[in-house]
């Protein structure tokens, strides 16, 4: 399954900055330092913009860069040299992902999407960092392939086709039986997927999705995206 993820994220993009992955496993970021602030369904209002250059990792003082520019992120405990090397990026309105090569998760941005808090703190992370919960004993074991980055809410997929959440538990978008929270600060098992290998995530507004190894889709979240007729939150 790794094989297969490897090299799959080398590029995304959310509202109002970029990412990219270079072909030496160097996460590069470009953008502007505004961020969606935490968002209602029925406001398209870009008055909502907030200064916020987290999403960039490229420190709290850049306020934008106008041309792809090469993060120098956090050591961690498992991996303590500076010239890390990544294998998959992703991006949304609120936050950056980046898996590297020993299957850790890396993130910057707002800080109820960073998952690297199980305490409840919310600070912005303006340097991409190592996700705690995603660096011990179980990435050895069962390490993170790919990651997916919706609004405000984060997926991640491990080797052995474990999905994991975090961030705003809106509309049940982190799949653990809670519509309308409360938030995860840390990764969490989506425990309805237990029974399945899961071989690829994606994350939206207020929905996920997976796809398992033998072809089924599955959803949830937000009534009315799921694809599966339903008129109630999953």
């Amino acid at each position: 399954l790794r094989h297969c993820f490897r090299r799959s994220q080398v590029l995304a993009a959310a509202r109002s900055h970029s990412v990219f992955l270079s072909p030496t496993g160097r996460v590069l970021t470009c953008g502007s330092s505004s961020r969606t602030a935490p968002p209602d369904d029925d406001d398209d209002d870009d008055d909502d913009d907030e200064p916020c250059s987290a999403m960039l990792g490229q420190g709290q003082a850049r306020t934008e860069v106008a041309k792809p520019e090469v993060v120098s992120p956090a050591t961690s405990p498992i991996w303590p040299e500076s010239d890390k090397r990544f294998i998959a990026v992703a991006a949304g309105p609120t936050c950056t992902l980046a898996v590297s090569d020993i299957g850790e998760v890396f993130s910057c941005g707002w800080g109820e999407s960073l998952g690297r808090s199980a305490s409840g703190g919310d600070e912005d992370g303006h340097t991409l960092s190592c996700i705690g919960m995603l660096q011990r004993s179980f990435v050895v074991a069962d390490p993170i392939v790919a990651v997916a980055c919706g609004v405000q809410h984060c997926l991640c997929l491990s080797e052995r086709g474990v999905v994991r959440s975090w961030g705003v538990g809106i509309e049940g978008a982190l799949g653990h039986g809670k519509h309308g929270g409360p938030s995860e600060r840390s990764p969490t098992t989506v425990e309805g997927l237990l029974s399945v290998r899961v071989v690829a995530v994606a994350a939206g507004f207020h929905h996920s999705v997976a796809l398992s190894a033998c072809g089924i889709a599955f959803s949830w979240g937000k009534a009315g995206t799921l694809g599966l007729g339903e008129t109630a939150h999953l």
